[in-house]
């Protein structure tokens, strides 16, 4: 059953609850807690302005939450529930006399603070951050694009991870962050993003233009993170590629191949799951079992495999890829992947699909999960690259 409306006491109080002016224009709000012996996240991105809500629960949208609750929102408010197993709850959007908006989250008849209230953790969550350096990739609406190559590790487990981001989307995490700050003192403790600048007035791929956005950059991260709370919020760590067990990672390819041999995956969300690891170095972090999220910065959850090999194969290069790890283990060794994630490898004689095939040229069957660099018996395995090796 679903809590009372505005239950007096709970675990979080009065002082549980955050209000924003109703001109604040884009807010999000998350509240993390624990139920059926799991940590969830459910967040809220409410439009002040326009009304427009939507909330996610560990990140899949929930049902009935995409609406509106705009200023002619009455004093009944909105109630959008949710569930967790048999864990009931509910999210809470009221106005006030004060032309404020104010949310509430209660979780099994208790009020859950909100993620920005209270203490910041000491060690939980804490980073450290670098830029290493640029580099440039070919994007056929873009042209030549810039990318930022992010170093991140978790203080607290030692969890690490290397990803490229584009200057927008620290620009994007940046919104975010603001947003999720909304009506906080800290707001203003945020640093600045370095200055934009139109490509028409500036050489975006001037390297002495580059170098110097690459120090004010690393400079931003380092200062962001020392805001609290911030290196908690969910943006903050899909930003830097670590999110619990879940790691992501990208490379730059600039041959033909990109070194791995890839599968189709049983999940439509995921099409495309890497099979074997065949060249190490040009790989870095990925492993097997590992899916592709992106390729130039553009997702490819709509495609099919068919589709992902195509996009690769066809792509100028240089090009970023990007990779989730799911169950990724902090020491960076193969963890055990979502067993929905892998299929059985290609072995058509499509040009668009991807072939396993052991060294007498038959296609062969790959387990699931196989150890960095080879297969299960030691042997490197893959296809030439006229037949589909990526």
């Amino acid at each position: 059953a679903l809590p009372a409306r505005f239950p007096g006491g709970g675990r979080g109080g009065r002082g549980a609850r955050t209000m924003v002016s109703v001109f604040s224009g884009e807010v999000a709000r998350s509240w993390s807690f624990q139920a059926e012996g799991a940590t969830h996240i459910l967040q809220l991105f409410h439009d002040t302005v326009t009304g427009v809500r939507s909330a996610m629960l560990d990140f899949e949208e929930v049902p009935g939450s995409l609406g509106t609750s705009s200023v002619l929102l009455d004093s009944r408010g909105h109630t959008i529930p949710f569930s967790v197993g048999r864990v009931g709850g509910a999210l809470e959007i009221r106005k006030t006399r004060l032309l404020a908006f104010e949310y509430r989250c209660v979780v099994d008849g208790q009020e859950v603070r909100e993620a920005t209230q209270g203490l910041a953790a000491q060690q939980e969550g804490e980073y450290t951050v670098s830029v290493e350096s640029a580099c440039y990739s070919t994007d056929g609406l873009d042209g030549s694009v810039v990318w930022y190559f992010v170093k991140a590790g978790r203080l607290s487990d030692r969890f690490h991870t290397e990803v490229h981001r584009r200057f927008r989307d620290f620009a994007e995490l940046h919104e975010q962050v603001k947003a999720a700050l909304k009506g906080h003192h800290l707001r203003s403790s945020l640093p600045r993003l370095p200055e934009k600048h139109a490509k028409m007035v500036v050489d975006h791929n001037d390297q002495a233009f580059v170098n110097e956005r690459r120090r004010h950059l690393q400079t931003y991260l380092e200062q962001l993170l020392m805001v609290p709370h911030v290196s908690g919020m969910t943006c903050t760590r899909a930003f830097l590629g670590l999110m619990d067990l879940v790691r992501e990672t990208s490379v730059l390819c600039e041959g033909p191949t990109i070194g791995v041999t890839l599968v189709p995956s049983e999940r439509t969300d995921t099409p495309a799951v890497v099979g074997y690891v065949q060249n190490v170095q040009q790989c870095g972090r990925v492993q097997a079992g590992d899916v592709i999220s992106k390729i130039n910065g553009q997702p490819v959850a709509s495609l099919s495999f068919q589709g992902v090999v195509k996009r690769i194969k066809q792509s100028p290069r240089p090009l970023v890829i990007h990779f989730v790890q799911i169950g990724a283990s902090p020491a960076g060794s193969a963890a055990p992947a979502d067993p929905s994630l892998a299929g059985r490898p290609f072995s058509g004689d499509d040009d668009d699909e991807v072939k396993v095939a052991d060294e007498e040229g038959k296609a062969a069957a790959a387990p699931r999960r196989v150890p960095t660099g080879g297969a299960a018996g030691g042997e490197a395995l893959g296809a030439g690259v006229d037949d589909g090796e990526l």
